[in-house]
């Protein structure tokens, strides 16, 4: 196994505001804040070897990771299937959805495809 990376950017508003203060709860049980930019620090996850993306098998080149975006007054957000590859920066970017002011609650989830490697 080696080390791939995830960053995480939250922003409302067309991505020209950072949003800080947002929980990004990882799959694996990590759980961490946007800062004032809007940005997690960088996260280190196993991934699988890189050469394995060279030659053709069963085995993904990839670790999978599921994220839960939280902060009070917006849509939760859920991301499934974020790819990490060993020695890259995923950078996933997330805009902020302000829950509308006569109320209301709910979830909003995202199922990226894999990539048939």
């Amino acid at each position: 196994m080696q080390i791939g990376y995830l960053l995480v950017q939250t922003f409302t508003s067309q991505e020209s505001f950072g949003e800080k203060d947002v929980r990004i709860s990882l799959s694996g049980g990590q759980t961490l804040f946007t800062d004032e930019n809007g940005f997690t620090p960088k996260i280190e996850i196993e991934a699988p070897d890189k050469a394995l993306s060279e030659s053709p098998g069963n085995v993904s080149p990839y670790t999978l990771v599921d994220l839960t975006i939280e902060k009070e007054g917006f849509f939760t957000i859920i991301i499934r299937n974020v790819q990490i590859f060993a020695e890259e920066t995923t950078l996933q970017k997330i805009q902020m959805l302000p829950i509308p002011e006569n109320g209301g609650s709910g979830t909003i989830e995202y199922n990226l495809p894999q990539q048939n490697l």
